[in-house]
Parts: structure tokens; sequence; C-alpha cells
């Protein structure tokens, strides 16, 4: 299905492989183990990339894949979840087996935010993250050793806000670790 795409971006923390074209179109292959390739397969493996036909959610401009969790980001700014574990939606959401929508409001569009919105996404082995156009970084999964940047080793299962003395233009998330790269908000 990739023969002839223009692949701009591969995600991949783990066993489950995504790749996002040009025209905002999603592939996936590698393990499915957890429902992150239902769409196309019911099988656990997917040897070669297939395209994953997401309907209604627009065109996607980011991807990231986690060991047992998949995201996507529309050019609208919103973030849809699949798979298994903290998906960002509450402690009573642990799986899905297609894209579901993580509210905006999690991410800090309000009222006196309205033009703030996601921009891009990544995940680690069992955490996620989002980064804003206003430069916050919001945080959720596991929360192995304190991995979130949260001055807590407990999970969550909702997208929080991490307090970093700059503007987020990065994040690199591991296993049970994670980097971001920040701008400083005063500039010299």
């Amino acid at each position: 299905d990739v023969v002839g795409e223009r692949v701009v971006k591969v995600a991949c923390a783990a066993d489950c492989v995504l790749a996002l074209s040009d025209k905002g179109e999603v592939f996936g292959w590698g393990n499915s183990e957890y429902g992150q390739l239902s769409s196309v397969t019911g099988e656990q493996q997917i040897c070669n990339p297939t395209h994953l036909p997401f309907k209604g959610l627009g065109k996607v401009v980011d991807i990231a894949s986690g060991g047992t969790v998949c995201m996507v980001l529309t050019e609208e700014g919103k973030v849809f979840v699949w798979g298994y574990g903290i998906l960002g939606k509450g402690p009573n959401l642990d799986s899905s087996r297609e894209p579901t929508e993580i509210p905006e409001v999690l991410f800090g569009k309000n009222s006196f935010s309205p033009n703030s919105k996601v921009t891009a996404v990544y995940c680690g082995l069992g955490h996620q993250a989002a980064s804003t156009s206003t430069g916050d970084l919001f945080v959720w999964g596991k929360n192995r050793g304190g991995c979130l940047g949260l001055n807590t080793d407990e999970d969550r299962f909702f997208p929080l806000k991490v307090a970093i003395g700059g503007r987020v233009t990065h994040v690199s998330m591991g296993v049970d670790h994670m980097v971001a790269v920040a701008k400083s908000w005063i500039s010299t």
C-alpha cells in the first residue's frame, strides 16, 4: 500500500509502526496485539505497510506509536488515540480498537486560550505527550520513576500540563524517560 507514496514521517517506540504520507494518509505494520491495526486485520501481525482507512478524521499531520498505543493529530489540531493502556481519556477507558478523540480542552483550549491547539504528538512505551501552539507540553500515561515530569510517580489518566520554563519545541520519549527541548520565554 505504501508503494508510490511520499512518506514524510515514520513513528515507532516498540513493535507497531506507523507511517504518514504527504497527503495525510496513515499506514501501519508490525504488532497489532492490542488492536492498533484492527481497522485492517484481525491478525496480530502485519508484515507489509498497509493503509489504515480512518473515516471522518480529516487530514492527518502527525503520528505517534508507542508500545500499545497509537495517536494521530489532524490539521485542525484534534488528537485521536487507540490501542490499549492509559489512553488519556480517564481510568475507565483502557482500550479502543478505533481512533477516539481526546477533547481539546484537555490540551488547554478554552475561552482564555481559544487559539491554542496541539501541534505535535509523541509516544513512549507506556506514556504519551502532546505539544501545543502556545509552547505547552501535556503528558499522560504510565509514570515510571516520575518520567512524566510532574513531580510525582503516580500514573496520569488525563493529559496534564508540565511546568517548563520555556516554549517546548520538540519531545522525545523512550521506555521510561522523556526529554523536551524548550526555547526560553524571554528572548535576549
